[in-house]
């Protein structure tokens, strides 16, 4: 019976392939991968939402998540959303289940307390406290049994805490002992190092190549597990990717124009009291929610402010979309206006102090969240003895992952709207 282990490398783009060549573990799949060039994701292009898509084959108007954070007014650092509970419709480990297969995962965003995944290690980011014991309760309380912890955890939280806190190596540790220990039918697995480079150094930083060569070491990780479990011939193995990113050079906060409008309501020293209207930053798109969605005279004076100052000169909003125009892109869950980036700045939450702030040293220097047909896509490789060595596609878009893995594990999908890449298959 044919295993399946998807490993989305975050923000790894279609462009990377061509230094790929030069290293040895990814190179050693992809001469003998079915290919997907560019990938068209999802809007926004962002982390939680793509991978939300990436197992449930499904838009974010469907699925439910259309942001990594929930959505609290007057809160700088919310909360990431970590557990499946925010999602709307079934996902592959669902149908895996439900056709008798073990599933596993690892990282994958927006899968804590998931009831159909039998070894799961959640994605758990953000954390204030990271001793070794924070790190036992968070993981144990988003979903992964004291025997699983015991298992695949303990051995490598030294690599997460203590203050080393290396989460794809960590990630990369836990997904090999899986394997080895339990041989799953499914296993997905997320990894971040390019994502990481490409917002401190700019989407084509030299260290983004450094990024690339940690990656390719961590896939030679996997690829002797599955030997040393010996199910290597047995196994399909997908390289795929969530988003791109663009370069930014400053970061906006529309919430000091709400605030300046009297939409926030401010204290004398800027603390936040109440809302009308609050723009949730998606990096570099922003949603714009009304705490009375159905004020249609609120919607169009918010949206009027917006485009005044679009009309008034550079601010780094492109364009203004009503909650109707987003959904016609597969975008909806509550927001009544999206603000599009003009492909060079980012959204903040913040709504004090200058409304445009122009990058100092140290402040990122890439990010993503834009709208899907712009910037660099990500790819999709599939190898194994489910996929056809050498077919190519030139474009697909995130939604068909999903129903692809699904036609490789002989699972139904009802829910996914997208189709399966039956081009690549055997």
């Amino acid at each position: 019976m044919q295993k399946l282990i998807v490993v989305s490398i975050d923000a790894m783009i279609y462009e990377d392939l061509a230094y790929v060549k030069q290293l040895p573990n990814i190179y050693a799949l992809m001469k003998k991968s079915a290919l997907v060039k560019r990938v068209r994701s999802i809007y926004p292009t962002l982390t939680y939402p793509c991978h939300a898509t990436m197992r449930t084959g499904c838009w974010p108007s469907r699925h439910g998540v259309v942001n990594n954070t929930a959505m609290i007014p007057g809160c700088l650092e919310p909360k990431w959303q970590w557990y499946n509970d925010i999602l709307r419709c079934t996902d592959l480990f669902d149908a895996c289940k439900a056709a008798g297969l073990t599933t596993a995962a690892v990282g994958w965003p927006t899968t804590g307390k998931h009831p159909s995944i039998d070894y799961l290690v959640d994605e758990v980011a953000g954390l204030k406290v990271k001793t070794y014991e924070a790190f036992h309760g968070y993981y144990t309380d988003s979903g992964t049994p004291e025997e699983l912890y015991q298992a695949v955890i303990e051995p490598n939280i030294h690599l997460r805490a203590g203050g080393a806190d290396d989460v794809r190596a960590f990630n990369t540790a836990a997904a090999c002992d899986i394997i080895r220990k339990y041989k799953p039918d499914l296993l997905m697995l997320h990894l971040g190092d390019p994502d990481h480079a490409r917002h401190v150094h700019g989407v084509y930083g030299r260290e983004v190549y450094d990024a690339l060569k940690n990656m390719d070491a961590k896939i030679g990780d996997i690829c002797s597990a599955l030997r040393d479990a010996g199910i290597w011939e047995c196994t399909n193995i997908v390289l795929t990717a969530d988003h791109g990113q663009l370069d930014t050079t400053r970061v906006i906060k529309p919430n000091v124009l709400l605030a300046d409008a009297g939409f926030i309501r401010v204290g004398e020293n800027g603390q936040f009291l109440d809302w009308d209207a609050w723009c949730q930053d998606v990096g570099m798109s922003a949603l714009v929610y009304l705490k009375d969605p159905e004020d249609r005279q609120l919607r169009n004076a918010v949206k009027v402010l917006f485009e005044e100052k679009i009309q008034n000169g550079d601010c780094g909003i492109s364009g203004v979309r009503t909650a109707e125009e987003a959904a016609l892109d597969g975008l909806a869950e509550g927001f009544s206006l999206v603000l599009d980036t003009d492909g060079h700045t980012a959204f903040k939450v913040d709504w004090t102090g200058d409304y445009m702030v122009f990058h100092a040293d140290g402040a990122l220097r890439g990010s993503h969240g834009f709208h899907p047909d712009f910037g660099p896509r990500p790819f999709f490789m599939g190898c194994g003895p489910a996929f056809r060595p050498g077919a190519m596609l030139e474009h697909a878009d995130l939604i068909d992952g999903a129903p692809t893995y699904a036609a490789v594990l002989g699972c139904a999908l009802p829910d996914a709207q997208g189709k399966a890449l039956k081009d690549l298959l055997i």
